[in-house]
């Protein structure tokens, strides 16, 4: 599984813009199949926008990244940038590892 953690932050003026069409893209992405979850948060700031996303591989989020609803988003969503996005590959800690008993 690999999963992915995108932050970015939009121009006060362009923040319902870009919450369109982040509700757009949602949509668009729960269609794909080869995304195993998607979710977008707006943090307290109200301009700063996380997203995060996980894959059940690399070929399905190589099939993701070059999806014509992604490309759309990201020429969509660039321009309303004052920070553009910065992806961040994570690692899943084994909580069991350390579990009681283990």
């Amino acid at each position: 599984m690999k999963h992915i953690l995108v932050r970015y932050r939009v121009k006060k003026d362009k923040v319902d813009e870009a919450e369109k069409a982040v509700h757009a893209f949602i949509h668009a992405v729960q269609s794909e199949g080869e995304t195993s979850s998607y979710e977008a948060f707006r943090e307290p700031d109200g301009v700063t926008f996380l997203h995060f996303m996980s894959f059940r591989d690399d070929e399905a989020e190589r099939q993701h990244r070059e999806a014509s609803h992604t490309k759309a988003f990201t020429q969509a969503l660039y321009p309303l940038c004052d920070e553009e996005p910065v992806f961040t590959e994570l690692s899943l800690i084994d909580w069991t590892r350390y579990a009681p008993g283990s």
